[in-house]
């Protein structure tokens, strides 16, 4: 569900409506088949993450000028972005216009320059200050009362890259989140991101 709640807690913003039940009952929404088709064990894929979010877009009436994708996964060329991912893209999303979704890799190395993806997560990003990524994070390993976590991101190159689903190939860069909390031995990567511009 992290996918349709850091959406979720975009597009309230966005809406003017924070409460909670309704970031709630629009996280639902996303996450059910008509939008997000979000699988419970298995998490929802960038694709779908893009379709919902645009669906929901035009059946509300938001109009918007981007929903666009920079990152290593491969979209539709009316969602990839006009520049690559890095720190200062992500940062000139954050406007009171906009919201910023970050899609982060859970990544062992085994050894230098080799990472191994083992699965993902969706976080929302709600600020930048002092070199520091401002971060909601609505998952489970976050804890209670800490939103936001506040990461400084540190860019590495990787040279090899071996996804959950056994593909392996030389990657773009992928920005690196130490302290962000993960699974024991895990290291929390940036591998891809998704802005949505409202008009």
């Amino acid at each position: 569900m992290c996918a349709p709640v850091a959406v979720a807690n975009g597009l309230a913003w966005l809406e003017g409506d924070t409460h909670s039940n309704r970031v709630v009952g629009l996280a639902d929404l996303l996450a059910s088949e008509d939008y997000m088709a979000t699988n419970f064990n298995a998490g929802t894929p960038l694709l779908r993450v893009i379709r919902g979010t645009g669906r929901y877009l035009d059946e509300s009436g938001l109009a918007y000028k981007r929903l666009a994708y920079a990152g290593w996964q491969r979209v539709r060329p009316a969602n990839r972005a006009d520049e690559p991912l890095s720190i200062s893209w992500l940062v000139q999303g954050l406007t009171a216009k906009s919201s910023v979704w970050l899609n982060l890799g859970w990544y062992d190395s085994p050894f230098p320059g080799y990472y191994h993806r083992l699965g993902g997560h969706w976080v929302t990003l709600v600020g930048y200050k002092n070199g520091k990524l401002l971060v909601n994070d609505p998952g489970p390993a976050a804890g209670p009362g800490i939103d936001p976590q506040a990461l400084i991101p540190r860019k590495v190159v990787p040279l090899l890259t071996k996804t959950e689903y056994d593909w392996l190939f030389p990657t773009k860069p992928l920005i690196e989140l130490p302290g962000l909390l993960t699974q024991k031995g895990k290291r929390a990567y940036i591998d891809g991101a998704l802005i949505l511009e409202l008009e």
